[in-house]
């Protein structure tokens, strides 16, 4: 019988475990939203002279935090999003996620999806260089074949959204928009680069 308590005992602890190290809640998201935010105001605020190479680098690209808002804004009908992006402290290993490009080849990114799972995912990638766009791009249908490989299997109602998804590069940056309002979330991108 003490065999079956130590059994017992240690499958609580693993279930505890799972529970304690699942994804985070939308408290996170918003601490990690907080966090970007600030990150993006000290972008934008620093000073070239002092800044170091990278730092010149990273300003010359636009906030990836507020082109999220901005892209996801543009369509209302879009569920609860969590967000991944550059700015999180284990950016390169959340990147390999969203796709499998080289992460030397990113300047930022950002992917918004579905808190619970529908085929709803909008993303940028800005490259470091533009003539990596392709290569990008082919990441991102492959990594669309997965997701729509996986409705298939769990959600077949969500696979006719996600065969939809548009992916294009502007430049060095390449886009990934799976919602309805592909559209104008797509206009809220054009515009947003812009500066409009």
């Amino acid at each position: 019988m003490t065999g079956m308590k130590k059994v017992f005992m240690l499958s609580v602890l693993l279930v505890f475990a799972a529970v304690f190290c699942a994804c985070g809640s939308s408290e996170d998201v918003k601490k990690s939203t907080a966090a970007e935010s600030e990150a993006s105001s000290a972008e934008t605020t620093a000073a070239p002279e002092t800044s170091a190479p990278e730092t010149t680098a990273a300003a010359e690209t636009i906030s990836m935090y507020d082109l999220s808002k901005a892209m996801c804004a543009a369509d209302p009908s879009l569920p609860e999003m969590s967000r991944i992006s550059s700015s999180d402290t284990n950016a390169a290993d959340l990147f390999t996620y969203f796709s499998k490009l080289d992460y030397e080849k990113v300047e930022a990114y950002y992917l918004c999806y579905a808190a619970k799972g529908t085929a709803e995912e909008i993303g940028v990638i800005a490259l470091k260089d533009a003539k990596d766009a392709d290569e990008c791009k082919k990441s991102l249908e492959a990594h669309l074949q997965d997701r729509i490989n996986l409705y298939k299997t769990y959600a077949p109602e969500q696979v006719k959204r996600a065969e939809k998804t548009t992916i294009f590069a502007e430049g060095r940056y390449v886009a990934f928009i799976m919602c309805d309002e592909q559209k104008a979330v797509t206009e809220a991108f054009h515009n947003f680069l812009e500066g409009k």
